[in-house]
């Protein structure tokens, strides 16, 4: 898996990125959404930002195709939002909020503990979306 992320996440081709995602996603289908995020979240301080977009961008598809019921998984994956709004990169920043967009989705107002570690406008402009 490691190999995949680091190889093919960040890859120029579209075509490539699909497929990689796709097997992410089969290896959540095979094994557990928790395990593939514990694999996934060491690459959220890879140096390329491409490779942590990436890697976000998989666990939010993850999380769009399985849920986020398992409380294991939970704690896994509200570890990676802090992670990735500390980031320079605008990219980055922005799949973190879809991220945690999608989390809020899935858990609701349980998500607020975790987002006090942001700033209060990155806060705001997370919840923005929500409450409009």
């Amino acid at each position: 898996m490691p190999t995949l992320i680091e190889k093919c996440i960040a890859s120029p081709k579209p075509g490539v990125r699909g497929k990689c995602l796709e097997l992410i996603l089969l290896f959540v289908e095979l094994e557990s959404l928790d395990s593939v995020v514990a694999e996934i979240i060491p690459f959220l301080t890879h140096k390329q930002p491409k490779v942590i977009s990436g890697s976000i961008h998989a666990i939010t598809e993850c999380i769009k195709e399985f849920g986020l019921t398992d409380k294991a998984a939970i704690k896994t994956v509200v570890k990676a939002i802090p992670m990735a709004f500390q980031h320079a990169d605008k990219v980055v920043r922005c799949e973190g909020t879809n991220l945690t967009l999608e989390v809020y989705q899935w858990i609701g107002a349980a998500i607020n503990p975790f987002l006090e570690t942001l700033k209060p406008i990155q806060v705001y402009s997370i919840l923005l979306p929500i409450y409009v």
